[in-house]
């Protein structure tokens, strides 16, 4: 009888040795997290009001530019669907300078351009275009 108290004891005691190793194992495999400075938690901020799947640009600080939807929003980065290169990036905070909503149509050229610099391009050339026929208008009735 006391022998096979002591197994149950030891069957027990071995149990929860292997919890605990486990439980250790798991713990240690958590990165702590480094907390980040205020303007990559602004950046940070501005992707989670834009949300998970909606329309972004981000502007890097080597000047490099992606437009595309947000995928995942984690610790340290974020990742994008990006709609041009059709490949998924994962971008640190740290490396971003600037975020916005949208990300605009194609212009002539290819490239991409937000829809407030094409209003402002339509006007510039609606503007032109009327101005010339004010030229052309005055010119007629002068003769």
């Amino acid at each position: 009888m006391i022998v096979l108290l002591n197994q149950k004891m030891s069957a027990r005691l071995l149990s929860l040795l292997v919890v605990v190793l486990q439980l250790n194992y798991l713990l240690a495999q958590q990165p702590n997290p480094v907390p980040l400075n205020a303007e990559s938690q602004a950046i940070k901020d501005q992707l989670i009001r834009i949300g998970i799947g909606n329309r972004f640009t981000v502007r890097t600080k080597k000047g490099a530019e992606f437009h595309g939807s947000l995928q995942s929003i984690n610790a340290q980065n974020f990742s994008m669907s990006e709609v041009d290169l059709k490949s998924r990036e994962v971008i640190l905070y740290s490396d971003v300078k600037k975020v916005k909503k949208g990300y605009g149509g194609r212009t002539i050229t290819g490239q991409r351009m937000s829809h407030r610099k094409q209003a402002i391009g339509i006007a510039i050339v609606a503007g032109v275009f009327v101005v010339l026929l004010l030229v052309v208008a005055v010119e007629l009735r002068k003769s």
